[in-house]
């Protein structure tokens, strides 16, 4: 769902739970990025839920900055 980015306009977000919590994970800026690539990026979040892992968490300890799998 596209939002409002404090710094930088609009952004794509996933809205997930985790542990109870609502949380927020951006995904991409919109509409720099393609749909499809966004919904790439949100299937990879929705795959490492099912994992049992938190999508903010693994993207915040990538390397790349933070990207999750080539997502901002």
């Amino acid at each position: 769902m596209p939002g409002d980015h404090p710094s930088s306009g609009k952004w794509w977000w996933l809205m997930y739970r985790w542990a109870g919590r609502e949380k927020r994970l951006s995904l991409d800026i919109y509409p720099e990025v393609i749909l499809r690539e966004t919904k790439r990026c949100r299937d990879d979040a929705k795959r490492t839920l099912e994992n049992g892992a938190d999508p903010s968490r693994r993207a915040a300890q990538q390397e790349d900055g933070g990207k999750l799998l080539g997502c901002r």
